[in-house]
């Protein structure tokens, strides 16, 4: 089992962040509306990460094959994400467990996200809500 914590996310979100610039704005929504796919094709027919999330669970380790799992097939072919618990449950039968301040972070900087906000600042949430529930 692969225990990831709050620092380590984190630390995950910043390098998606990084990678992606500050001011990047997730764009992949299904059909307009506030979800994201953890996994999208690229131009080359390859899986790869697409939201947040999934860009950090990724850099933790956490498999495409796990991520797809996350995607739960909808209508017309379509994904939507799944609800928190379900999320922990599926990376935790995969050997991966999350903190609740690591999943605390994840889905705060995840709402972020799907809410049209950049990706700085959805890292920045993610940050200041999990370490708020520090003290």
């Amino acid at each position: 089992m692969t225990t990831i914590t709050r620092d380590q996310m984190i630390n995950a979100l910043e390098r998606a962040r990084d990678e992606r610039g500050e001011g990047f704005v997730y764009t992949e929504h299904y059909g307009g509306e506030n979800a994201c796919q953890y996994v999208v094709e690229n131009e080359d027919g390859k899986a790869e990460a697409a939201c947040i999330a999934g860009n950090a669970l990724l850099r933790l380790g956490v498999p495409i094959s796990v991520l797809k799992k996350m995607d739960v097939a909808a209508e017309g072919g379509a994904s939507a994400v799944m609800d928190r618990r379900s999320v922990a449950t599926i990376l935790l039968n995969a050997g991966f467990d999350l903190t609740p301040k690591a999943l605390l972070a994840a889905s705060y900087a995840q709402a972020e996200q799907d809410s049209g906000r950049t990706w700085g600042q959805a890292v920045a949430e993610a940050i200041a809500v999990s370490k708020e529930r520090d003290e």
